[in-house]
């Protein structure tokens, strides 16, 4: 009678010898609450009113059964052997939060009622296609070419970075682009920015093309008929890293960054002076420094301030300090055309 009770009892032993990875005695150890739990996780539901006896029998076929599929359940292993770059464990442990985001920046919408399981399944297929078309991890794997940001759409010029182009603020892309002689992009979003300025540094915007080799050299300075001695004598600064040779020294740029930067170590800010502007361009050009109380000045951005700037052909003369070492506010702007 002893033994035909052992066998009974599907607590006592190992059921399933096939899955030595079910351990029923584990499983009989369990409380009540964790066993509804369990099964709850893995989808059964109508478990409140089943006494802990049936809750392990239950618990134990789920668990055969998950063994057994293998496959069935995107969460247990890896699924997709040919592409041992995607880990689905990795993936089943992220939170629903996480997959959430992560599919979404893959361009799969209507997640925000899917539970967990459903959302490990749909980001390891993505990660699969992803994969598969050979853009691992890109969102643009489908699209190819429409994106102009997820890789060189430009083989023939390799100096130009669309990766890097893409990656840019939008107020970057409208101050490089006002650089290259392009106006009109405020109402642009920045698809349509990242496209303009790789078209353009490509030599495919005709006039904006050419304007990066007529409006500046290199950061450099700009020279014209009526080039002045000041900006002869001065020293040429093309990029951040620049150094002056000594304080006091002259100083002559075209290089945005440098000027923004400039700028933003005194706190002044781009400006115009009112009263001056014409055919809705910018007219004289300034800088409003802290406490500053001349000419009537009026803030603008950077952008217009620079597409002015590069439009005119001007050069930004300047000092980082003076001969005694202080640090100086002097600049000037000047056309060496005029």
């Amino acid at each position: 009678m002893a033994a035909t009770k052992t066998v009974k009892n599907r607590t006592s032993r190992n059921d399933t010898p096939n899955t030595p990875d079910v351990s029923e005695s584990k499983i009989a150890r369990m409380k009540v609450d964790e066993l509804r739990r369990a099964l709850k996780n893995r989808g059964v539901k109508g478990t409140e009113s089943l006494k802990k006896p049936d809750l392990v029998n239950k618990l134990i076929k789920a668990e055969a059964r998950s063994s057994k599929s293998g496959r069935k359940n995107p969460t247990s292993r890896n699924d997709t052997p040919n592409t041992p770059e995607i880990s689905e464990s990795k993936i089943a442990r992220m939170k629903a939060s996480e997959l959430r985001t992560r599919l979404a920046r893959r361009g799969v919408k209507g997640t925000d009622d899917m539970k967990k399981p459903e959302l490990v399944k749909k980001f390891a297929k993505a990660e699969l296609k992803s994969a598969k078309s050979g853009k691992s991890g890109s969102s643009s794997a489908k699209t190819g070419r429409k994106n102009p940001t997820s890789r060189n759409d430009t083989p023939n010029t390799p100096e130009i970075s669309e990766s890097k182009i893409g990656r840019m603020k939008v107020s970057e892309l409208r101050t490089r682009l006002a650089r290259q002689g392009i106006g009109d992009t405020a109402g642009l979003k920045k698809p349509e920015l990242v496209k303009k300025l790789v078209k353009s540094l490509s030599g495919k915007g005709g006039k904006a093309g050419k304007a990066e080799t007529a409006g500046k050299t290199s950061g450099g300075k700009r020279t014209g008929k009526k080039t002045s001695p000041s900006l002869k004598y001065s020293q040429e600064i093309t990029s951040t890293s620049d150094r002056p040779e000594r304080a006091g020294r002259s100083l002559v740029t075209t290089d945005h960054e440098v000027i923004r930067q400039w700028a933003k170590s005194r706190r002044a800010v781009p400006a115009t002076v009112a009263g001056t502007q014409h055919d809705g361009h910018l007219g004289v050009l300034r800088f409003d420094f802290p406490g500053y109380s001349g000419d009537r000045l009026v803030e603008v951005s950077w952008a217009e301030w620079f597409e002015a700037f590069d439009k005119r052909r001007l050069n930004f003369i300047y000092q980082e300090q003076r001969s005694g070492g202080e640090r100086s506010n002097f600049f000037q702007l000047e056309n060496p055309d005029e």
